[in-house]
C-alpha cells in the first residue's frame, strides 16, 4: 500500500510493518494477496537496519509479532523469493522477545498469511 511505502521511504519500519501486519489476507481466494502482502512485509524486513531489528520487534504488540512470524514462515517456505539469511535475522528477534510461546501459536493456528 501506499502508507506503507511512504513509511519505508522514511526509514520508519515500525510504523510499515504495524501497517502491513494490521489486516493480513486470511482465507481461500486470497492468495494474490496474500502474495502481495508477503512481499510487502519482505521489502520492510530487507529495508531495515540490523541494528534496528530487536527495537522495532519489541515495540510491535504480541498479535503483530505472531502474524510477523507467519510471514517469516511463509519466506522461509519459499527461499527463491525471499531472502532467508533477513528472515532468520528477525526470526531470531521475535523469539527473544515473544519467546517460544509465539512460535506455538504461529504453529497452531490454521490461518495462514
Amino acid at each position: 500500500s501506499a502508507a506503507v511505502r511512504a513509511a519505508i521511504s522514511r526509514g520508519n519500519s515500525l510504523e510499515a510493518l504495524e501497517k502491513a501486519l494490521s489486516e493480513p489476507p486470511y482465507g481461500r481466494g486470497m492468495e494474490a494477496a496474500q502474495s502481495a502482502n508477503a512481499q510487502l512485509v519482505s521489502e520492510i524486513l530487507m529495508a531495515t537496519r540490523a541494528q534496528d531489528i530487536g527495537s522495532v520487534v519489541g515495540d510491535l504488540s504480541d498479535d503483530d509479532q505472531d502474524v510477523l512470524l507467519k510471514y517469516i514462515y511463509h519466506g522461509l517456505a519459499h527461499p527463491a523469493e525471499f531472502n532467508c539469511g533477513v528472515l532468520l535475522s528477525w526470526h531470531e528477534r521475535v523469539v527473544e522477545s515473544g519467546g517460544l510461546g509465539s512460535v506455538v501459536r504461529v504453529m497452531a493456528d490454521r490461518r495462514t498469511v
